[in-house]
């Protein structure tokens, strides 16, 4: 997420079904908070499509992107 490492939690991968959550901190003026990122995400060839479900943050709208190997 937004081009930096973060460590996998409670990682699974179930047919062509993969699921993950990682934390990081968000820091807004003085106010910091623990931000969960739930990712759940659908394998097809070389592709994954993935939404992403942010909770804790300033954003809670899900974001869709493709991860495609090369």
């Amino acid at each position: 997420f937004l081009g930096v490492p973060r460590g996998i939690e409670d990682g699974s991968l179930t047919g062509d079904r993969v699921v993950f959550q990682t934390r990081t901190e968000e820091i807004n003026g003085d106010t910091r908070s623990s931000v969960v990122h739930r990712y759940r995400g659908a394998i097809a060839g070389n592709t994954i499509a993935f939404t992403m479900q942010t909770e804790g943050g300033s954003s809670t709208v899900p974001v869709e992107f493709t991860a495609k190997r090369n």
